[in-house]
């Protein structure tokens, strides 16, 4: 399968080195270069880029991905443009967009974010649970 992650912060970068690690192709994006000189030996491409421009996202073939994971996390609008982008300028099919609120995943889920994660709350509710298990018995 190929992929491409669109922001490279700590969940980002996480998940497309362990796509990789798994022999999965990545395109591994974002616009800080340091960044990408710090993954570029650990995915298939790293590239240093403005996601919100048409032609530069067909420049990579990002339309011949099966899932773009957008984890833009500092600005919305910016992953906003990415997912309309991606999904109805591009025609990707699987598109992934990280939040970190549940007005942002409505907002995400109207444009046609297939799939929308909220990492931090997810975790804690992941802890919260193990934690109360011994207690509930």
């Amino acid at each position: 399968m190929k992929f491409c992650v669109i922001g490279l912060g700590k969940f980002g970068y996480s998940v497309a080195v362990t796509l990789a690690n798994r022999g999965e192709e990545v395109i591994a994006i974002d616009s800080d270069m340091q960044i990408i000189t710090s993954i570029k030996d650990k995915v298939t491409h790293a590239i240093c880029m403005h996601v919100t421009d048409e032609a530069s996202l067909k420049s990579i073939g990002i339309e011949h991905v099966n899932t773009v994971i957008i984890s833009i996390g500092d600005d919305f609008a910016q992953a906003v443009l990415t997912t309309v982008l991606c999904k109805e300028k591009l025609g990707i099919k699987h598109v992934v967009a990280r939040t970190t609120s549940e007005l942002k995943k409505e907002v995400l889920r109207l444009i046609g974010a297939d799939e929308i994660i909220m990492p931090e709350q997810e975790i804690g509710v992941r802890l919260a649970n193990s934690l109360s298990e011994p207690h509930s018995k």
